[in-house]
């Protein structure tokens, strides 16, 4: 089986295309604090310098909802609470719309309700706006796309990430929480952004 991946690194990112066999190898050189490592994309031999990569995210072809993610950034720069994806510091965002793509469903990895995703979630929209007053930000999880229990009807996963696929195409850009690499909605949401070249920012992991 194919698999897609995201090599995230301090220059930007190296994307392709890889057998799952591949994926293996790598992320064990990843995990293992290897350096330079050399394996075969699709396309043909592919050579990264894991001493500057931050994160890798891999899905499989047919865009699944499983995606393995290795390890998320780690960002410590005194202040900064947002990030763009190259991992400098955001000083401003230009006004108006902005997406923010938070975890929602529980998983045993992190432990987190979907209870405790909607308040967090609500905080962060709180700090967002305060830091940059010019912005607004529209936020799925606390919205009535069908994530709600107090939503007209039952909560429908799959409809909601459709509507939210479609609504983020309009805003300024995305802005990405912690733990997003290991949601598979918010991966849904990353894709999407970068497909339609919506900028995509990301919430520092200690924020």
């Amino acid at each position: 089986m194919k698999m897609e991946y995201s090599i995230r690194q301090s220059g930007g990112s190296v994307e392709g295309a890889v057998e799952r066999e591949e994926i293996d190898r790598l992320q064990r050189a990843f995990l293992d604090g290897r350096t330079r490592y050399i394996f075969n994309d699709v396309d043909g031999p592919q050579a990264v310098d894991l001493t500057r990569s931050e994160n890798v995210l891999c899905w499989p072809e047919e865009k699944e909802t499983h995606v393995l993610g290795f390890r998320e950034a780690k960002k410590t720069v005194p202040g900064a609470i947002l990030f763009d994806d190259n991992d400098e510091p955001v000083v401003n965002l230009s006004p108006g719309l902005y997406f923010l793509s938070h975890p929602f469903t529980y998983t045993e990895k992190s432990g987190k309700t979907p209870e405790w995703n909607q308040a967090d979630s609500s905080r962060l929209v709180k700090l967002l706006e305060s830091r940059f007053p010019d912005i607004r930000i529209f936020d799925p999880i606390n919205s009535r796309l069908g994530y709600l229990k107090a939503a007209p009807t039952e909560p429908n996963e799959e409809w909601a990430l459709a509507q939210c696929a479609g609504i983020l195409h309009y805003c300024n850009g995305v802005l990405f929480a912690p733990g997003w690499p290991d949601s598979s909605g918010c991966n849904m949401e990353r894709r999407e952004a970068v497909n339609s070249g919506v900028p995509r920012y990301f919430i520092g992991a200690d924020v």
